[in-house]
């Protein structure tokens, strides 16, 4: 009879420690998924909305007029599935 009992509390034991673990990798898993959606799944879906592509063009050519000292013209942006494309970008050497 007290070789069953050892062997309950083993098991209330374990299955304790068990499901602290789960529920702390269940949270892992709910932080590492938010992240995704974040960083990656939001900025793809709002990319997609021409508004805001325009906006995005007209502050890579303010950047890029600062950065290269130089007046920057983006004709377009293509948005492929996970590929951000500029198309036709224009550069004058005069200032």
């Amino acid at each position: 009879m007290q070789i069953n009992e050892i062997y309950r509390d083993i098991v209330v034991v374990l299955y304790l420690n068990i499901n602290k673990d789960i529920r702390g990798l269940k949270y892992i898993i709910i932080i590492l998924f938010t992240l995704f959606w974040i960083f990656y799944v939001a900025p793809a879906i709002l990319l997609r909305i021409p508004y805001i592509q325009q906006k995005v063009a007209n502050i890579a050519t303010t950047e890029l007029s600062e950065y290269l000292s130089v007046p920057v013209k983006i004709g377009n942006v293509e948005i492929e599935k996970i590929l951000l494309e500029i198309n036709r970008v224009f550069y004058s050497q005069t200032k």
